[in-house]
């Protein structure tokens, strides 16, 4: 069950960088509710952070994690 909370982060994360990228964004938001009731979110963040092939940093802003891009 928390492999499918990580799948699930890592796909929604991945759907987004890869929109921003497309549109010539270095950066992209989301919501803190998307992660709503998903158990170490924050961990599941980090590891993605570290795994991706672009570097990737987040602050959280207003009730948003942004995700700044670094290619």
């Amino acid at each position: 069950m928390r492999q499918d909370f990580e799948k699930e982060d890592f796909i929604l994360l991945d759907t987004l960088l890869e929109q921003a990228l497309k549109q010539g964004k270095l950066s992209f938001k989301v919501h803190m509710m998307a992660f709503d009731e998903v158990p170490n979110y924050e961990q599941h963040i980090s590891k993605y952070e570290r795994l991706s092939k672009y570097r990737i940093r987040h602050i959280y802003d207003g009730g948003y994690y942004v995700f700044h891009i670094e290619k």
